[in-house]
């Protein structure tokens, strides 16, 4: 899905990624380590966030999903 940008003429393009909760560890076996008690209060309800980007100002728009 793709958005007109509200700066200019360009497109806005989209990606969708889940908000991490555990990081690998640069280590043999590669074990995680969790983060979430390092992230914000209110990100911690959210389990994805989408990106919007324009192709060429380069406006950006963030969303959390539940």
């Amino acid at each position: 899905m793709s958005k007109n940008c509200p700066k200019c003429e360009g497109i806005l393009e989209e990606e969708t990624q889940p908000v991490p909760k555990k990081v690998p560890l640069p280590i043999p076996l590669k074990p995680t380590m969790s983060i979430e008690k390092y992230l914000p209060s209110i990100m911690k309800k959210y389990s994805n966030y989408t990106i919007f980007i324009c192709s060429l100002c380069g406006y950006m728009e963030v969303f959390f999903k539940r």
